[in-house]
């Protein structure tokens, strides 16, 4: 990849970065605390290509420069005009000219004598920055789904031993995050969610013999690390389509397993209503 290739796929790709930030896009891929380390990564790839223009401007007018009084030098000894026998200050000015050019071209990536730039990367290894850049602007991966949700454990992880959950305030329904009620109902055996109306959103993800689950993707940093937390249904007053997100509210069911590792937290629909993909798609 030549050198000024590199600097464009550089300010290209920090442009796509902060679109992604301006859009709000990037909230597909990691949690929104990471906006300003990307807004960052985005200005400083921007300038690091800028300034790769710059510098490789810079070196084309030096080794001109270089050629042109490389030139000039060999007019004076073996031009028209030039005397038989060089002087030895002229050789000595043509090996000091020939010098400057060698090492300005050494410097400035330059490596033939026709002036042709082979600066950057000769193995092509270069040209995988550009692979984000195609895929970010030209299929753009949407935020994780059922596909990535069946592929995960149904099994609701152990909280940490210093977690302690609360009596639920506030007037029915209370709103929870789907893997706060998953906790809740697998860990504390639904003793705060008895006799409580609540309010769960996520996208559905179906599930065998035609119920489906209130899904919900938990990441600490970004889609990589994404783990779904699933409220399985029960008595559905309304037909769901895969990956529609939904509003669920209705009361908490005890699971058929008394074994927490084994237990899938279930919730029994009272209303289902369809909402629109909310810009942060992950808890």
């Amino acid at each position: 990849m030549r050198r000024e290739v590199q600097a464009i796929v550089f300010v290209v790709l920090g442009a796509v970065l902060l679109k992604l930030v301006i859009s709000g896009e990037y909230l597909n891929y990691v949690q929104s605390l990471l906006k300003v380390p990307l807004i960052v990564t985005g200005v400083v790839l921007m300038a690091f290509g800028a300034l790769g223009f710059a510098r490789d401007w810079r070196g084309r007018a030096v080794v001109e420069r270089s050629r042109q009084r490389s030139a000039e030098a060999r007019v004076r000894t073996h031009g028209p005009g030039a005397v038989s026998v060089p002087t030895d200050a002229d050789d000595d000015q043509q090996a000091l000219s020939e010098a400057d050019v060698d090492a300005e071209h050494a410097d400035a990536g330059h490596a033939d004598a026709g002036g042709h730039s082979h600066g950057g990367d000769t193995h092509g290894v270069g040209w995988l920055w550009a692979v984000p850049i195609f895929v970010l602007v030209l299929v753009p991966p949407p935020a994780l789904g059922s596909f990535a949700a069946e592929r995960g454990a149904v099994t609701v992880p152990k909280p940490p031993e210093s977690v302690t959950y609360q009596a639920l305030r506030g007037a029915d329904p209370v709103r929870l995050e789907v893997h706060e009620y998953a906790q809740r109902a697998v860990w504390d055996s639904g003793r705060t969610l008895t006799g409580r109306t609540v309010e769960l959103s996520g996208f559905v993800a179906p599930h065998s013999g035609g119920t489906w689950y209130l899904t919900r993707m938990k990441v600490n940093c970004c889609a990589a690390d994404a783990r779904p937390y699933q409220v399985e249904i029960v008595d559905s007053p309304t037909r769901v389509a895969r990956d529609a997100w939904v509003k669920v509210t209705g009361t908490w069911v005890a699971s058929t397993s008394s074994d927490p590792w084994k237990a899938v937290p279930l919730l029994k629909a009272v209303t289902v209503s369809g909402i629109p993909t909310p810009a942060q798609p992950y808890e």
